[in-house]
């Protein structure tokens, strides 16, 4: 879902309506699982994203 909300795969960014519907979900449904992998994402690499971006 990320992938292609954002584009990361093709350069082509999806709305939450278009994922939706390819999914056979609500576009309410889809933010809801957005925000959850984004939160999940934000938890598990930003001290990962840190020591990357101010190394040493």
């Amino acid at each position: 879902m990320i992938t292609c909300r954002f584009g990361l795969d093709n350069d082509h960014e999806m709305t939450l309506q278009d994922i939706a519907e390819h999914l056979s979900l609500t576009r309410e449904r889809v933010r809801q699982i957005q925000n959850s992998a984004l939160l999940k994402l934000k938890n598990n690499f930003s001290h990962e994203l840190i020591d990357f971006l101010e190394p040493g």
